[in-house]
């Protein structure tokens, strides 16, 4: 995992902040429970992916939402962004690429949030799990290889699901830096259950793999996003504009 997070993140992490989970979902609620506790809030980009919300409202956690808009590409608004952030604002999440609407964060937005994340020293959830699913001119970019500062407070999110096609194999990890890493680890030997041992061999073998599979997934769906957007923009009453990563189109109806 961490070869491959230098590889691909520009990260270099110690193998013991890396924390083997029964898939994302579980890798989720590890890293949500280790930050956050009912009465908190968390600063979210909207729309988002829908499995955050059930585990936040279970939590007594208050989402506070920043809107990507089409006008803005499905960007964020950082004057927007700041606003947001109250006094019981524990952490951020951020998914890039984003699910649903394809945002691939920029350096600069990276940085924006990350600096918000110092001054009120709130934690960082960085889910990228769809790092490779990038089109066109953009480029992923880690929240944590921009910053040390940013680094020590982030926790990230992963899963060979997207990857890998290995959906049904419930294989996740998060990787947590040493601030949290004791809470963390507590919380994922009670609450949460580890992967059967035969999969991290399978996981070992996907990582260290020469990702040809993986760079004719990210082909194949670059074709089909560009046929699907095109379609789908050619009905009238509908847009459809080719998202920037992910394998996801977000598309208006509002005409």
């Amino acid at each position: 995992v961490v070869d491959y997070y230098q590889k691909f993140g520009g990260v270099e992490y110690d193998p013991s902040t890396v924390i083997p989970c029964a898939g994302s979902s579980a890798a989720l609620y590890i890293a949500l429970r280790t930050l956050l506790k009912e009465g908190d809030e968390i600063l979210m980009f909207e729309p988002t992916y829908r499995g955050h919300f059930s585990i936040l409202n279970g939590m007594g956690v208050k989402q506070n939402l920043v809107q990507l808009e089409r006008e803005n590409a499905y960007h964020p608004d950082l004057d927007a962004i700041a606003e947001a952030v109250t006094p019981k604002t524990k952490a951020v999440l951020v998914c890039n690429p984003n699910n649903p609407t394809g945002t691939v964060f920029t350096p600069k937005e990276l940085s924006a949030i990350g600096d918000l994340a110092v001054d009120h020293d709130m934690g960082i959830y960085s889910d990228e799990i769809y790092l490779h699913f990038v089109y066109d001119d953009n480029k992923f970019t880690s929240t944590a290889s921009l910053s040390d500062a940013y680094k020590e407070r982030t926790i990230n999110i992963m899963s060979f699901s997207k990857t890998f096609s290995m959906t049904g194999w419930r294989l996740g990890y998060i990787m947590v830096p040493e601030m949290y890493d004791a809470k963390a680890k507590g919380i994922a030997g009670m609450a949460a259950p580890r992967p059967p041992t035969f999969l991290y061999a399978a996981g070992e073998a996907a990582l260290r793999g020469d990702f040809k599979y993986v760079d004719e997934r990210v082909a194949a769906y670059d074709e089909r996003r560009k046929y699907f957007c095109e379609a789908v923009d050619a009905i009238p009453g509908l847009t459809c504009d080719n998202f920037e990563g992910a394998f996801y189109a977000w598309f208006d109806a509002r005409s």
